[in-house]
Formats: structure tokens, sequence, C-alpha cells
């Protein structure tokens, strides 16, 4: 049984790094240029993606082409509920350029994996 879980707890446990920041008062010199949240929604979302793609390889749920769909789909509506959260929250705002900075983070995550660890992961 524990096999079947111990995949999905990296992946599981950065889901929820990325639900406690998007439920978290921002300060807003964290964002000293303009729009420099859609770099870290990319980048947090990238690695969430390469987690993604690292379960569903390892759970042999999908095959090395075909995972990097399941992991857009996953991390863009990942992405999309934390902005619906976000619209509820009154020290924080949604927005669509957000979630389809996550989706493109999803993605970005997926084929690097696909790409480079893939590839180390079969000849080891």
């Amino acid at each position: 049984m524990m096999n079947r879980i111990r995949p999905y707890i990296p992946t599981v446990l950065f889901m929820l790094v990325i639900l406690a920041l998007s439920v978290k008062r921002v300060p807003a010199e964290l964002y000293p240029f303009w729009n420099v949240d859609k770099l870290y929604h990319v980048i947090f979302y990238a690695l969430l993606g390469l987690l993604w793609a690292r379960t569903l390889a390892r759970t042999r749920k999908v095959e090395r082409r075909t995972f990097i769909g399941p992991v857009l789909l996953i991390t863009f509506v990942y992405g999309a509920s934390m902005e619906v959260v976000q619209y509820f929250l009154p020290e924080r705002s949604a927005s669509v350029p957000d979630a389809m900075a996550d989706g493109l983070g999803g993605f970005i995550g997926a084929v690097v994996y696909e790409r480079f660890l893939w590839i180390r992961r079969r000849v080891y």
C-alpha cells in the first residue's frame, strides 16, 4: 500500500506549499517590477509540473510522450482553482493571466522532465 502512495507524497506536499502561498497575504514590496509575479507562477508551477511528470512516470500511469497533456491539465486546473480561492480572499486578487502562467509553468516542467530527466531515469 505504501509503495503505491509514496510517489505522490512529494507532489502533494508541494501542492500544499502552493496552497499555503496562495492564501497568504503578499506585501507589495515583494513585486518590485510590474507583473514579475507571473515569473513566480511559471517557476512554481514548472516545479509542480516536473513533480507530476515524475509521479506519473513512476506509477506507470502514462507512457513517455503521453504525460505532458495530463500534467498540463492538472497544473492548469490546480492553478485556476487557486485563483478562484484568491478571488474570495480580501487581501488577494484572482487573475486569468496568473492561471495561464500556471499552465505554462506546468507545461515547461513536463517538457523538462520528458526531455532531460526521463532519459537519465531509463539509463540508470
